[in-house]
């Protein structure tokens, strides 16, 4: 049961993503990437801990589905590892630049631990 809830869970997030993809598009960045540090490593540890710091373990999932979906991180469409993902790609040509989250389910629904990258993955 726990695991259709989180499928059912993840359904819903896919299905708002991809509206919100579709009506928004592009946009600023959200509050998560907001005035992070010019230099990439340290704007990836940063990106970590506000996620962390925002989506402690016991989150419900559905919360998190829809907090990066409304600040348009769409899905990854792919289980590795018994993590799932969330991307926004906020660069702009000619580079690309990603706020990428992963993170585990728990018991009920609910967040067993959340990570995130922020990079920038290349350029022309």
């Amino acid at each position: 049961m726990n695991r259709s809830i989180v499928l059912m869970a993840l359904g819903c997030f896919f299905a708002g993503a991809i509206l919100t993809l579709l009506l928004w598009g592009g946009g600023s960045p959200p509050s998560l990437t907001d005035d992070l540090d010019p230099d990439w490593r340290k704007a990836s540890v940063q990106f970590d801990t506000r996620l962390r710091e925002r989506f402690p373990a016991g989150t419900p999932i559905a919360s998190l589905a829809r907090e990066l979906q409304e600040q348009g991180f769409g899905p990854t469409w792919y289980e590795v590892g018994g993590e799932y993902g969330a991307v926004r790609h906020e660069g702009n040509f000619p580079c690309s630049v990603a706020a990428r989250v992963y993170w585990q389910p728990g018991p009920n629904s609910t967040l067993a631990s959340i990570r995130g990258v922020y990079r920038e993955e290349g350029c022309l």
